[in-house]
């Protein structure tokens, strides 16, 4: 079993995110604690290039009409440079948006 380390907060569905500032693919410093009142879906999928990871992705993609930006938004966190040089993911207004984490903050 992998143990997360110490640093890292376990967000189970339902749990509140804690607010944060980070680069996306709609702002160089999006904040978070501004998409309140919708639901959010926070995927920390880690690499578009790993398989589980583009299985979370194409089911989002299945019900993407779901994320409208009015009721819900979809965001997917990336930690792999490459997912943003080789476009692996990117943004698909309305609702879906990804950060760019490459330093795992």
């Amino acid at each position: 079993m992998n143990q997360i380390p110490p640093h890292y907060r376990v967000l189970r569905r339902g749990d509140p995110a804690p607010w944060f500032r980070q680069r996306s693919t709609s702002s160089e410093g999006f904040n978070f604690d501004t998409v309140a009142g919708r639901w959010l879906v926070l995927c920390f999928f880690g690499s578009a290039a790993d398989d589980l990871s583009r299985e979370a992705l194409r089911l989002i993609d299945e019900r993407r009409e779901e994320f409208d930006d009015e009721h819900a938004s979809f965001f997917g966190i990336s930690l792999d440079p490459a997912d943003e040089k080789e476009r692996r993911v990117g943004q698909q207004l309305p609702g879906v948006r990804m950060f760019w984490d490459y330093d795992g903050r």
